[in-house]
């Protein structure tokens, strides 16, 4: 069994949030945002998950959100810098860059796009562990959204949109990797072994 543990990760209400969107002055906002297209990350969400990923290196991120249409290096940027910003803030320059994406092959680091994104996440998620994953893959889903399904529950962290990951969510994150069985994770595309 590979140790590897997928977090599927969102974005919007995720690490980035209402606090960072909507409490930014517009010029400052702009400042955040020069290098990227995308809104800025919160530095505080992405923190927490930085820590997570620094305290369990066999983490890999599967990115489930929308921006997946994105290149790569444009999401990594925004995470990078995002970190940059904490880094700042905190007066901490040496907080190394732990979060890493998946790269079992060149598209693994995102689930598969639908191109109208009209399928529920948790179906994007299935074909991802369908096309990438063992039968005993070990993964957590954290998302503001709850359109999964009942296999997906025991290893989804929901946050909350106006917040993104909290340091509640970084707790109870922390304690789900310590329970986290592969077991509990029961999928439909999955076929009784003969």
């Amino acid at each position: 069994m590979d140790d590897k543990v997928i977090i599927f990760l969102d974005a919007d209400g995720v690490v980035n949030n209402h606090d960072i969107l909507f409490t930014l002055p517009d010029k400052l906002s702009e400042k955040f945002n020069a290098q990227e297209r995308h809104p800025p990350l919160s530095p505080i969400a992405v923190g927490y998950l930085n820590k997570l990923c620094l305290d369990n290196p066999n983490i890999r991120i599967v990115f489930s959100s929308t921006w997946r249409t994105s290149p790569q290096d444009e999401i990594t940027a925004c995470f990078k810098n995002a970190h940059k910003r904490l880094c700042a803030a905190s007066k901490v320059r040496n907080i190394p860059y732990a979060i890493q994406f998946d790269d079992t092959t060149p598209e693994s680091w995102r689930t598969p796009i639908n191109p109208d994104f009209s399928a529920p996440r948790g179906l994007e998620i299935d074909k991802w562990l369908e096309i990438y994953a063992s039968q005993d893959q070990k993964y957590i889903i954290i998302d503001d959204d709850s359109d999964f399904f009942a296999w997906h529950m025991p290893c989804f962290i929901q946050t909350h949109g106006f917040n993104g990951i909290t340091l509640d969510d970084y707790f109870n994150l922390c304690d789900l990797l310590k329970t986290l069985e592969p077991t509990l994770q029961l999928r439909l595309d999955l076929k009784p072994r003969s």
